[in-house]
Order: C-alpha cells, then structure tokens, then sequence
C-alpha cells in the first residue's frame, strides 16, 4: 500500500533495548510520500504499529482513514517545525 525508501536503511528484525533494559526484536520501516502522509518512521512489532512518526499536513481524522487504524487508544503528540 505504502512505498519504503529504498536509499534508507530499513530495519526487519532490527534489535531495540528498552529503557528497562530488556532487548526485543521489532521491524522499524521508513516510507515516502503518498496521499496520507510525506513521510513515515513506523515500528512493527508483533505486527502491530509500536510507534509511528508522521510528516504530515494532515489531520488525524485523514490518518485514520488513509491508514486504516484508530488513534483513539493511543497518544498522539503533534510537533510542529518551521518558522510559521
């Protein structure tokens, strides 16, 4: 559905520490512009979205139904950057 950068480093099975210091294994996969958003850092793990980094001029009501998933149980920080 979405395209991964070929010129990025993708990481299936890529090994993450957490803070607490266990180690889990984790698909951390970069994507390029489409519809939804312009830029996408998502890790899978256990085949679920773990976390998700948008560049995106879109709502989060746009994300949800261009992605297909619900943001309603999840914590959603937006950051702006730029000078505007």
């Amino acid at each position: 559905m979405f395209k991964q950068i070929p010129e990025e480093t993708q990481y299936p099975n890529g090994k993450f520490q957490l803070n607490d210091g266990s180690i889990v294994y984790a698909d951390k996969l970069n994507y390029g512009e489409n519809y939804v958003f312009d830029y996408a850092s998502v890790i899978f793990f256990e085949g679920k979205i773990a976390h998700m980094q948008v560049d995106t001029d879109s709502s989060i009501e746009d994300i949800d139904m261009g992605l297909g998933v619900s943001f309603e149980n999840y914590t959603v920080e937006p950051y702006k950057f730029g000078s505007g």
